[in-house]
């Protein structure tokens, strides 16, 4: 997966990639909150049963999974957990996936774009070594490359590509590997805000969009950059 952007801070969000903090917090907090208002359910005794599942799934995987960071590795566990869990209550797969979907999203704290493009800076237009490859190895853990299409001296197209996925991965393991769309969903979100108001005018081609989970060989982002104002 690309690296997504969770919260205020650019060192938060590094530390998010590296180790994968802050997301099961949320997507508890999420499901919550939907469980009671849209499934009419008592919350709490759902909570207790998926976190009780996800304890039984991340102590038989914990030895298997191939997360660079257990934080990654639970969330995607709690995520399998929910969706067993929930299959109680709502029986039709596509309906179960944008459920967890959306409480995960509500509980996602969009950064300003600014966030967003001093780490984009960063990654093609950075002159600080060190930052610069410490930020780009964030990304390469989840085997992305970039490609550019250059117009001169300024990438027009830039190519995010993710050889590999993790979540992907594990999920196939489980037998459930449509659960990756709820990561593909992050980095959409976060490259739909991308094309607000900024200096690149960047347009996510998300019409050319390819996923691990959909059949391709790799994950394929595409932005295509406008002429600098």
């Amino acid at each position: 997966m690309v690296l997504r952007v969770f919260s205020m801070s650019a060192l938060g969000n590094i530390y998010y990639s590296f180790f994968g903090t802050n997301l099961t917090p949320k997507l508890y907090k999420g499901l919550r909150v939907a469980i009671k208002k849209q499934l009419n359910l008592n919350a709490r005794v759902v909570i207790k049963e998926i976190k009780l599942k996800a304890k039984d799934i991340i102590e038989e995987d914990k030895k298997n999974h191939k997360f660079t960071a257990c934080g990654h590795f639970k969330f995607a566990a709690t995520i399998v957990a929910a969706d067993e869990i929930l299959s109680q209550y709502v029986s039709d797969p596509q309906s179960r996936l944008e459920f967890i979907i959306g409480a995960l999203h509500s509980r996602i704290r969009q950064p300003k774009p600014g966030i967003i493009f001093k780490l984009f800076n960063l990654v093609f237009y950075g002159r600080k070594f060190f930052a610069k490859v410490l930020y780009s190895s964030v990304l390469w853990q989840w085997g992305l490359k970039f490609n550019k299409a250059v117009d001169g001296s300024v990438p027009r197209v830039i190519e995010l590509k993710v050889g590999s996925c993790q979540y992907y991965d594990y999920f196939a393991s489980k037998g459930k590997p449509e659960l990756t769309k709820i990561m593909c969903s992050i980095d959409c979100a976060w490259f739909r805000l991308m094309q607000q108001k900024n200096k690149y005018r960047i347009k996510f081609l998300e019409e050319e969009l390819q996923t691990i989970e959909s059949g391709a060989k790799e994950c394929n982002f595409s932005i295509r950059i406008g002429s600098l104002k």
